[in-house]
């Protein structure tokens, strides 16, 4: 992963041919839990530093192109999986059309 110019804030590629672009990944660092938004496959290197900033507490995907990915990298963690479209097919997902569905997948507690 690439360091952003926002403290903690960091991002990777992937190059897409059929759409002629790379897409881009994102990784934040927070004192609550790291979180990662749309991820995309990582290599190994990607992971290991995920894991050395303590690892991924919460993904988010903001479109259903990433849900596969998504589950890749959720389901062995056992982490939450916020997204306004995304399938039942994760394990755990929270329905972003609500503030309180987004409150209530943050906690801790469940």
């Amino acid at each position: 992963m690439q360091p952003l110019a926002i403290p903690g804030a960091y991002t990777w590629s992937v190059w897409q041919p059929e759409r002629n672009v790379y897409f881009n990944s994102h990784f934040f660092k927070h004192e609550d839990g790291n979180v990662v938004v749309d991820p995309l496959a990582a290599s190994d290197a990607d992971l290991a530093q995920m894991d050395s900033l303590g690892g991924v507490a919460l993904v988010i995907i903001t479109n259903r192109d990433h849900e596969r990915k998504a589950r890749d990298l959720a389901a062995p963690l056992s982490i939450s999986v916020l997204g306004s479209h995304v399938r039942k097919k994760l394990k755990k997902v929270v329905d972003l059309s609500s503030l309180d569905n987004v409150l209530s997948g943050c906690d801790k507690s469940q």
